[in-house]
C-alpha cells in the first residue's frame, strides 16, 4: 500500500463541481431541493431574500427529491432559494 492511496482515495471521491438546486418545500424541519443529485452528508448553502443563508445537510430522498435538515436557522427560507453544496459528504478512515 502506497502511502498515498489515502490522498488518490480524496481526489477520486471530491466532487470538483458546483451543484445548484431549488427549495421545493418545507414540511416541519425538512427542507425539499429539487436538481440537487447530491450524496447524503453533503452540506448545503441555502441563498435566501436579502442576503440571508442557511446551512443544512443531505438526509435523504424522496419522489425525485432531495431531502435537507437544516443546521443553522431556517428563518427566511421559501418555495424558490438557491441551495448550493458547499462540502461532499464527510468521510473518516478506519
Amino acid at each position: 500500500m502506497s502511502r498515498f492511496d489515502a490522498q488518490i482515495d480524496v481526489v477520486r471521491t471530491a466532487m470538483p463541481f458546483r451543484v445548484v438546486g431549488q427549495v421545493q418545500g418545507i414540511s416541519g424541519l425538512t427542507i425539499e431541493a429539487a436538481e440537487l443529485p447530491l450524496p447524503v452528508g453533503s452540506l448545503c448553502r441555502i441563498s435566501s431574500f436579502g442576503a440571508q443563508s442557511s446551512i443544512a445537510e443531505v438526509i435523504g430522498f424522496k419522489h425525485g427529491r432531495t431531502l435537507l435538515m437544516p443546521l443553522s436557522q431556517l428563518a427566511g427560507v421559501s418555495a424558490g432559494d438557491k441551495v448550493e453544496n458547499i462540502a461532499s459528504a464527510r468521510r473518516v478512515g478506519c
